[in-house]
């Protein structure tokens, strides 16, 4: 665990701390752990200070049967307040943060890590957003990859400045603006319609 390795680590349970039945025995046991605090549900606009005390957002969305993670929004938001992010491969993540622990054939070793398993997308690192994925259920390499970004205090500073960076390039407004007009324009031409006015 991480705390084996770090006994100082800290957990913050950010989120609803009722729910199903399925989780009470793992939220009985968090109550009354060492370093575990269950925060309860915040409101966003108390999000932004939570991130930026902490040393690394842990995000493992999962995927079920009937359900995959959309967007992973706290992920956005911890890497705009300068939180590097571990978070899993569910859904739509990898479309948003294009590196990391990722099992696949199309990816090479991750230069700055010690880990064996840890994987990036050729040509991305860490650095370029300051997120990590790791595979879904996979607690070994999730916790190796957390405990490489707090016990390397450099990293965690470049992965945060990368996430601030990379989220303003990405999902600034007039960015976003941008894009929507090129693509209706490019819609348009394809189809060979024209452009409302």
């Amino acid at each position: 665990t991480v705390r084996a390795a770090l006994p100082q680590a800290e957990l913050w349970f950010v989120g609803p701390t009722t729910l199903d039945a399925g989780n009470e025995p793992l939220l009985a046991r968090a109550r009354v752990t060492a370093g575990v605090t269950l925060m309860g549900s915040k409101k966003q606009r108390e999000l932004p200070a939570i991130f930026q005390q902490a040393w690394v957002t842990v995000l493992l969305s999962r995927t079920t049967k009937r359900w995959a993670e959309q967007v992973g929004m706290a992920n956005l938001q911890s890497l705009a307040c300068g939180t590097p992010v571990v978070t899993t491969t569910s859904g739509s993540i990898p479309e948003y943060l294009t590196s990391g622990v990722i099992p696949d054939v199309n990816t090479v070793q991750d230069p700055e890590s010690n880990l064996p398993g840890s994987r990036v997308k050729p040509g991305m690192t860490d650095t370029q957003h300051g997120a990590l994925l790791v595979p879904e259920g996979d607690a070994s390499v999730t916790v190796s990859v957390i405990l490489e970004i707090l016990q390397d205090p450099k990293r965690r500073e470049r992965m945060g400045q990368a996430g601030v960076a990379w989220v303003q390039r990405t999902f600034d407004e007039a960015t976003g603006v941008s894009a929507l007009e090129a693509l209706t324009v490019e819609t348009h031409r394809a189809i060979g319609t024209a452009l409302p006015t």
